[in-house]
């Protein structure tokens, strides 16, 4: 958990999946405009906080019902790196997945506590609790001052689960960049607080907190490893046995508009060819999450004005 901001002073609460809260269009949410929108103003004081959505079949269900069509969705949220102002890491989601089967996607999840909800920035963690950098025997390790606690945190879980010991760390300085003028107005307890952070609400009405991440990499022998999992018992205390998920990892260049595998070989589900990791693979806008289109376009834009 990601916790460096003053509006995470409330206890977080966590769920056995997520929480998503509802939002009432023109009551709860006000959307600016409502075409592109470029401003959300969100007043959680107004949230029915026994109503809150904790997976995706309730999730499913809630956003394709005619009923719900001035429903919105807080909060989801998370990103990816840009290496070299050119190139994104990305996933392919499972084909068994309920949300967005089989496409291709960044690096993103639900909110999991009250303090997520609160504060959407925190959901950078799921960039950083699913998506880890290696070179042959080295790995890059996130340095980010904000939530470098929480990374170290992140980090010594993975170290068991994915045997991360074996590698030597190498650091890896994170800048945030800014690449939408988004902003979001937050309410709570009578309070207001301003968030310039970029979103993006997509056709299912469920709104993602996107962050981005500038690094500067040799992508010669650069490999991924998809640190996604679940626990495969309810009481997670007693039987804290996983199933690691093994999804492919992707090099996405934003000039192409191709990607190259970069899972790393020892991903025990992905026994692929080295010609397969050569591979330049087109990506067509239909086979990528509506956040992912949204945050290429714009980035296309960013790079071209800074080229």
């Amino acid at each position: 958990m990601l916790t460096s901001s003053p509006l995470t002073q409330i206890q977080a609460q966590p769920v056995a999946h997520y929480q998503l809260v509802k939002l009432i269009l023109d009551q709860s949410i006000h959307i600016e405009p409502e075409i592109d929108p470029k401003k959300i103003s969100i007043d959680l004081d107004r949230v029915d906080w026994t109503q809150t959505i904790s997976d995706d079949r309730a999730f499913n269900q809630a956003s394709s019902h005619e009923s719900e069509l001035k429903s919105y969705f807080w909060v989801s949220g998370g990103g990816t790196y840009l290496i070299n102002d050119r190139y994104l890491p990305l996933v392919k989601r499972s084909d068994w997945a309920k949300v967005n089967p089989g496409k291709f996607s960044l690096f993103t999840g639900r909110a999991d506590t009250r303090a997520e909800i609160l504060d959407p920035s925190l959901l950078v963690r799921e960039l950083f609790e699913e998506l880890v950098l290696i070179s042959g025997d080295r790995l890059y390790y996130p340095i980010y001052p904000k939530f470098q606690d929480s990374i170290g945190q992140i980090y010594q879980d993975l170290e068991s689960k994915f045997n991360l010991h074996k590698y030597a760390y190498t650091d890896l300085p994170l800048r945030q960049i800014e690449y939408s003028d988004r902003q979001i107005q937050l309410k709570y307890q009578g309070k207001s607080h301003p968030l310039k952070l970029d979103f993006h609400i997509n056709s299912k009405r469920d709104i993602n907190v996107l962050c981005l991440f500038r690094i500067d990499l040799d992508i010669t022998n650069l490999s991924a490893i998809d640190c996604e999992y679940h626990f495969l018992d309810q009481d997670i205390q007693k039987f804290p046995s996983i199933e690691k998920h093994h999804r492919a990892i992707y090099l996405y260049d934003l000039f192409t508009a191709k990607a190259k595998l970069i899972s790393a070989p020892t991903d025990s589900n992905l026994d692929l060819s080295i010609s397969d990791r050569e591979q330049m693979l087109p990506i067509a806008d239909e086979q990528m999450t509506e956040h992912l289109t949204y945050m290429i376009k714009l980035l296309q834009t960013y790079s071209l004005k800074t080229r």
